[in-house]
């Protein structure tokens, strides 16, 4: 039986780069613990309530930072894989591409659905959808098209914990659908492709704060937006 992704495809693109890791280390740690901050808030407990005001914003209140450089190191590696394993962005072979990044994304993201579903279903405290505003079919769908983001800042509300982790994913995906497609006919274009490229990467991250201030209308708009996180890995990519 043939393999779904071609021998080349299958070797790594790009050494580990420890800088790069110990960024994106950072960056996650800075979203945890924002979100244990948040988790002890609501339990009335208030962490590092008797530190130094910037000491304590340093440690718990970067977790905005961390989405926005997790952001930027996702533009970045993509681009930089995609420029050693096809050669150039000239030469970039779609198909490739997507079979790679559903080799990467899907089995975990069917498997966390699967038990996030289970787990509403048996009506566990914590993991039950507000029946209010979304439905289990309904979030399903939202997840495995990448418009769980949207759906949420649609409604100016939140699903549980575990299924709104999701948001950015939904971001990096939908701008991974048209990464491809776009560099393979701007950069075919020769000089004025690659300006064009450069330049439509420039827009969307000009864009970003216009997302996060001016066109949202809730606070849910302004942080998860598409425009808001696409800026960001615009300016990785870059």
């Amino acid at each position: 039986m043939p393999s779904v992704l071609d021998e080349n495809d299958r070797k790594p693109a790009v050494p580990r780069l420890d800088g790069i890791d110990v960024l994106r280390g950072l960056s996650i740690l800075a979203v945890i613990l924002l979100h244990i901050l948040i988790r002890f808030a609501g339990v009335h407990v208030r962490l590092g309530g008797d530190w130094p005001k910037y000491t304590r914003h340093l440690v718990f209140f970067n977790g905005g930072n961390g989405v926005t450089t997790f952001f930027a190191v996702s533009g970045f590696l993509i681009t930089l894989t995609s420029l050693r394993r096809f050669g150039s962005l000239d030469a970039i072979r779609p198909r490739a591409f997507y079979r790679i990044r559903f080799a990467r994304i899907m089995p975990l993201l069917l498997l966390m659905l699967l038990v996030l579903s289970a787990l509403h279903l048996l009506r566990v405290e914590g993991y039950i959808i507000n029946s209010k505003f979304f439905t289990l079919p309904r979030a399903l769908f939202a997840a495995l098209t990448f418009h769980l983001n949207w759906l949420e800042a649609s409604r100016n509300a939140y699903l549980p914990a575990c299924w709104t982790v999701l948001w950015s994913l939904s971001i990096e995906e939908i701008f991974y659908l048209f990464f491809p497609l776009i560099s393979l006919v701007l950069f075919r274009a020769g000089r004025a492709g690659r300006r064009a490229w450069i330049t439509l990467a420039l827009i969307l991250f000009a864009l970003g704060p216009f997302a996060r201030v001016v066109w949202a209308k809730n606070d849910l708009q302004a942080e998860n937006s598409y425009l808001a996180g696409m800026a960001s890995i615009a300016l990785g990519c870059l």
